[in-house]
């Protein structure tokens, strides 16, 4: 395969290559044909030179990213073909470099300014004497508002995919790669690094990784462990050695009450994770928790005026910001009927 990013099919503007070329960087070490094809490129043209450094001005003003469905399911589509399928080498590491790219090339104007300033401010870089400043900062702070997700790259190449109006903390100072879960969900593919452990603390417990992808969920009086890929362990969070530590194996998930109960069940995979391309899953839920489950997305809120349609059982695929459309529906399937909708809420009543 030719290691010329511009040398197949209609040749791609400075900008396009520049961004496949970055992608490929970031990607990891290039061989020495790409090297040299790369510093080929870039000398060839004052307009590779300036496309370049347009792309890595942008890649630092762009921490947090929000979030595009088209983009988030190009990620995902090269990483699952990545775990799964093994394609040669080359291959995929063009296909992961021109997904990253492309993810990249549209984040650049879909990102408004005052959030890419948000983005900014929220991030704090502790960088030790020497490291390059365009590191990944290795203390950060990032949140999402009510409906919102974003991808985050942290800096040891990990990513977190927050779910709406969550925050995280990351430090990546010390001996251990530690995120702390401030509230809401998260869901983190793990780089692997067997000499600093990867640590996830929510509320009173702590989950610790090697190289894996998990989602956690943290809520008032529950939390949510879901084991996509690999092992975890969870322990409690307190002071001292957790003397009976929970191991899940892929495919399980962990839930822990207020009463201190552990329920580990098979997990859901579906469900667990449809929110990460903006769907949400319902297997005949009670409509009073698929309507706090909707609620969690969006500052228009359903609201339920009385204890019989509360308990009323509801399947089906829903937008997560999609309350307005659920109504409708509900109301089309006679389950329910809209009372009153405002900006603020939409009230249902039972069908009569």
């Amino acid at each position: 395969m030719s290691v010329d990013p511009g040398d197949e099919g209609e040749r791609p503007s400075a900008e396009d290559t520049a961004v496949t070329w970055f992608a490929r960087h970031r990607g990891g070490v290039l061989s020495n044909a790409e090297a040299e094809a790369f510093r080929v490129w870039l000398a060839a043209s004052p307009d590779h030179v300036q496309a370049w450094k347009g792309v890595e001005a942008l890649w630092g003003r762009l921490d947090l990213v929000r979030d595009a469905p088209r983009i988030m399911a190009l990620r995902e589509s090269v990483r699952a073909s990545a775990t799964s399928h093994r394609l040669r080498r080359g291959v995929l590491r063009w296909g992961a470099a021109l997904a990253a790219g492309l993810a990249l090339a549209v984040f650049a104007w879909q990102v408004p300014v005052a959030d890419t300033q948000r983005a900014e401010a929220s991030s704090a870089a502790l960088l030790p004497a020497g490291r390059n400043a365009r590191t990944l900062p290795l203390v950060r702070d990032v949140s999402t508002r009510i409906g919102e997700r974003a991808l985050v790259e942290l800096a040891d190449g990990s990513a977190v995919t927050l779910n709406t109006d969550s925050a995280i903390h990351s430090d990546f100072t010390g001996a251990e790669r530690r995120v702390t879960l401030l509230r809401g969900e998260a869901y983190f593919q793990v780089a692997r690094d067997h000499v600093h452990p990867f640590i996830v603390a929510a509320g009173a417990r702590q989950v610790i990784a090697v190289g894996t992808a998990f989602n956690v969920r943290l809520q008032p009086q529950r939390l949510q462990v879901d084991l996509v890929q690999g092992r975890v362990r969870i322990e409690r969070s307190a002071g001292g050695a957790d003397r009976n530590p929970i191991e899940l194996q892929a495919g399980s998930s962990l839930s822990s009450g207020a009463d201190g109960r552990d329920q580990v069940i098979p997990l859901d995979m579906e469900r667990a994770i449809s929110w990460r391309t903006g769907k949400l899953v319902f297997q005949a839920d009670r409509l009073a928790d698929v309507a706090a489950e909707m609620n969690r997305y969006s500052t228009r809120k359903i609201i339920l005026s009385d204890a019989a349609l509360a308990e009323r059982r509801v399947s089906g695929v829903f937008d997560a910001t999609g309350s307005t459309q659920m109504a409708r529906t509900l109301q089309d399937y006679g389950i329910a009927r809209i009372v009153r909708a405002n900006e603020s809420e939409i009230v249902l009543a039972a069908t009569r």
